[in-house]
């Protein structure tokens, strides 16, 4: 009976300590759980910004914010240090670049956190937001900080791309005619762009690179490749022509349709094969009868009874 009693006191005091520990985490959270008291003071980018607070970016930039963070409060804290870019006026309103790192701060003091993003290569205005969010439900603590930038880099357009046929048959070969615009920049130099040319399917999925980083020297020039496919199961649909820096940097692109016969073959075999495949099966067909004829012949002869005198 004693024992019993011990046990049952036990299993009684066990779950009532557990019950008292997660009364106490949720009612007093740890410190260095809480937002409170905590200013997101500034954000210094790592290129030059105009009074109008915006970013003088270059292509294939590597943005970075140095943030300085101050906790006014009289408890450890930590919090997230986030930053979202987005290209303004586009179809998707959404952050095509969000980051978000971790920062511990101690009572009454200032620290400095650095806040990255991706290299750009599209032209276009991105709109920059730096902010703090509570690391427990994401929430934004505080004001946040902005900014805007324009990519607005120079390079060779295309300004007419045709092929010297409709419809092509696999491996022929085909021309291209490119007219490309170059800057008007004093500093650019022709001989800095080049130029890819690929055949794709009709979700856009190369097929196979026909041009490789061909340079472009001329304002209209003709390129002569075969029509072909790396992939026997991909049909092509259409040519890709992309003009590039030679940082490999896109400056302008364009996709034309064409038409291929035999890009994909079937795994039928061909009919010049197809009489031998029969022939081949009549023999065995013929020579199975032999032996199963045969081995009929010899089993009956087995059992046939012998004539003796």
């Amino acid at each position: 009976m004693g024992k019993t009693h011990v046990h049952s006191m036990q299993n009684f005091f066990v779950p009532l300590a557990l019950s008292v520990l997660v009364f106490l985490v949720v009612a007093f959270p740890a410190h260095s759980q809480t937002t409170t008291g905590i200013d997101l003071v500034s954000c210094s980018p790592n290129v030059p910004v105009t009074a109008e607070k915006k970013l003088e970016t270059k292509q294939g930039d590597i943005l970075i914010f140095t943030c300085t963070l101050t906790n006014m409060g009289d408890a450890k804290a930590a919090v997230l240090l986030s930053g979202e870019r987005a290209k303004e006026n586009a179809d998707d309103t959404n952050a095509d670049t969000s980051v978000a790192f971790p920062v511990g701060i101690l009572p009454k003091e200032t620290v400095k956190a650095m806040v990255p993003f991706l290299a750009l290569f599209e032209n276009g205005t991105y709109r920059y937001v730096i902010s703090l969010k509570d690391p427990v439900d994401g929430h934004s603590v505080g004001a946040s900080l902005s900014y805007t930038g324009a990519l607005n880099a120079s390079g060779a357009s295309i300004s007419g791309a045709t092929l010297d046929k409709r419809e092509y048959t696999s491996q022929e070969i085909a021309t291209l005619e490119l007219s490309v615009a170059f800057p008007k920049s004093d500093t650019a130099e022709k001989s800095s762009f080049l130029l890819d040319v690929m055949t794709k399917d009709q979700k856009g999925t190369v097929c196979a690179y026909v041009v490789g980083s061909a340079p472009v020297l001329e304002s209209q020039a003709t390129y002569k490749f075969a029509m072909r496919t790396d992939d026997a199961a991909c049909r092509i649909a259409a040519v890709g022509v992309v003009v590039k820096t030679k940082e490999g940097f896109p400056t302008d692109s364009r996709d034309i349709p064409t038409a291929v016969k035999g890009a994909a073959q079937s795994a039928e075999a061909p009919e010049s094969t197809q009489p031998g495949m029969w022939f081949s099966i009549i023999i065995l067909i013929v020579a199975l009868a032999i032996i199963i004829g045969y081995g009929v012949w010899h089993a009956r002869q087995s059992f046939t009874p012998s004539n003796t005198l």
